[in-house]
């Protein structure tokens, strides 16, 4: 009799642990978990044209393990105005660029809608344990709708370049379209001598167009045959923007100026999945005084070895400019994949560079393997139990 009570005793202590672990692991939520952020969180476009044109920008973060996928929709009466990606992945942040393009028949005055971003189901929706999770910010976008044409803008940044004789010199300044019709800049420069008391020459140029909300470098290649070697002034002006400055450039002998470029960096997300192409970026700065073309060339690494060659579009590089070489690239099977390579320009290279990106393909959902392991030990359980009932009617018999 005692043997059959602790028989019992352990039987259902046995069954009250399983139960016990059942619960803790439906506690543990089935599906991935993320927070999602949105900044701004209202948009106005204000004094916008009818068939006008303005940009705005959306920083979206995500807080997560892993890169979640995030889509974009829009509603209400400015819906069919609005040009946004639909859908993207965020790794940490994000900026969304919105435009908006009203048409010819609105009415003047304020017109809402709203920009709704979303992260895809956090979860897998085929799993037969759990629920999937969508997490979601509504962003108010107000476009105001006016018939008064502004033209307004705003330079700074104006810049020239040392040239060798023969070469042009460039001028450079960035302009900002604060109003709401296209601008083509109107710039001009008057050269003087050394000693900025001789008007060398004058000349005048058009930039071209500029769309409301955005920011541009105009740039202007000014002729050099007809100067000598020696320092200059220059009196640059942009006219719609009432702004100049006054720069200095020097006319040298052929050779008298430097060739030098930097690769920055070589990255790309830090976490993508098989099969997915994105992009990767080689940062390259020309802090020289010559303009180059430049390319970046490299490989993807997985174990060591070479599996992709990596490389870009050649890109006209000025004095100064920073700009980003891009690749695609598709990775076909999981692992650390390593991106390197060097950019060439001017029959010379960078230093060799490298970046990370780990790609993973579908992961495994360990709670449902704990589950089901508890499963199996319940029926292991009850087997015991039916065959210890079985034992002791024989023994009754």
């Amino acid at each position: 009799m005692k043997r059959e009570l602790k028989m019992r005793e352990k039987i259902k202590n046995a069954l009250y642990l399983i139960l016990l672990g059942i619960i803790l692991i439906l506690a543990i939520p089935l599906v991935d978990s993320a927070t999602i952020g949105v900044s701004p969180s209202v948009i106005e476009f204000n004094n916008m044209l009818r068939d006008g044109y303005a940009e705005g920008h959306v920083t979206v973060s995500v807080a997560a393990d892993k890169p979640v996928t995030i889509t974009a929709s829009a509603r209400g009466e400015i819906a069919p105005w609005l040009e946004f990606n639909k859908s993207f992945q965020v790794d940490g942040e994000h900026k969304l660029r919105l435009v908006v393009r009203p048409p010819d028949y609105v009415a003047n005055g304020e017109h809402l809608g709203y920009l709704r971003v979303q992260t895809s189901p956090l979860g897998d929706p085929s799993d037969q344990v759990g629920s999937s999770v969508e997490v979601g910010i509504d962003v108010k976008v107000s476009v105001i709708i006016t018939d008064q044409q502004i033209l307004l803008c705003d330079a700074n940044s104006f810049r020239a370049s040392n040239a060798e004789k023969g070469f042009p010199v460039l001028f450079a300044a960035d302009v900002f379209n604060q109003g709401n019709v296209i601008l083509k800049p109107h710039g001009n420069i008057l050269i003087l001598d050394k000693r900025q008391e001789q008007v060398i020459k004058s000349v005048n140029f058009e930039g071209e167009g500029i769309l409301p909300t955005l920011r541009k470098s105009v740039v202007y290649e000014l002729d050099t045959k007809d100067l000598s070697l020696g320092q200059y002034w220059a009196d640059f002006k942009i006219t719609e923007c009432d702004s100049s400055d006054l720069l200095t450039f020097d006319i040298l002998e052929k050779g008298g100026l430097s060739t030098s470029g930097i690769l920055r960096t070589v990255t790309s997300a830090t976490w993508v999945n098989v099969g997915q192409e994105f992009p990767v970026f080689a940062t390259f700065e020309n802090d020289g005084e010559n303009p180059v073309t430049a390319k970046f060339k490299g490989n993807a690494l997985l174990s060591g070895q070479a599996v992709k060659i990596l490389e870009s579009n050649e890109a006209l590089v000025r004095p100064g400019e920073i700009v980003n070489l891009t690749m695609l690239f598709t990775p076909a099977k999981p692992g650390r994949y390593i991106l390197s390579g060097k950019v060439y320009y001017a029959n010379k290279e960078t230093y060799e560079k490298f970046g990370v990106v780990n790609v993973v393909g579908k992961e495994f959902n360990y709670k449902i393997l704990l589950l089901i392991l508890l499963i199996l030990a319940i029926l292991f359980v009850t087997y015991k139990i039916i065959k210890e009932r079985q034992r002791k009617a024989r023994t009754a018999r």
